[in-house]
């Protein structure tokens, strides 16, 4: 593994640990921002999608909410809280 691969690592967690602290403390839609950023970085992190899912339905974008959940079910199909979450 290469440095620069390192280092984007590094910085996606870091991205990642932002946006959920965002969530967490209620920045609805901040997150929902931030979480469609990041996912132009890490397309298939099941963590970003669902916090974008999640922020995108309480936003009242109920279809990015359908995808993101429906995204994570391409990745894990097992995911119990991205079949509960499209309800």
């Amino acid at each position: 593994m290469g440095t620069s691969k390192i280092t984007a690592d590094i910085k996606s967690d870091k991205s990642i640990k932002k946006l959920i602290d965002l969530y967490v403390q209620g920045r609805i839609k901040e997150a929902a921002e931030e979480s469609k950023k990041l996912l132009r970085a890490v397309p298939n992190n099941i963590i970003v999608l669902g916090i974008f899912g999640a922020s995108s339905y309480r936003t009242g974008n109920f279809q990015d909410a359908k995808n993101s959940f429906s995204e994570i079910l391409k990745i894990d199909p097992n995911n119990v809280q991205a079949y509960s979450n499209l309800g």
